[in-house]
């Protein structure tokens, strides 16, 4: 997931990276100001990846349909919004 975020290039812009579970709290706090989320809490698309890890094999990632946070196995399929910075 690293690797994808640090090859996009979106906007004009090349410095994304994949947001921290404080960033992802941001997003999906303002979700509807910024749009484009899945909200229908469904798995995996409804989930979102961050960049903060749970031990050696696991990272976080929150759901946007209620907030709800849950480590997964980094070998696991979910939803990407990468950041700047």
């Amino acid at each position: 997931i690293v690797c994808l975020a640090e090859q996009l290039e979106a906007h004009g812009q090349k410095d994304w990276r994949v947001p921290t579970t404080g960033e992802l709290t941001a997003l999906f706090k303002n979700r509807a100001a910024i749009g484009n989320f899945d909200q229908t809490g469904s798995y995996p698309a409804g989930w979102y990846w961050s960049s903060s890890q749970h031990g050696k094999y696991y990272a976080w990632m929150q759901r946007f349909s209620d907030g709800d946070r849950f480590n997964d196995g980094k070998y696991g399929a979910a939803s990407l919004r990468c950041v700047r910075g």
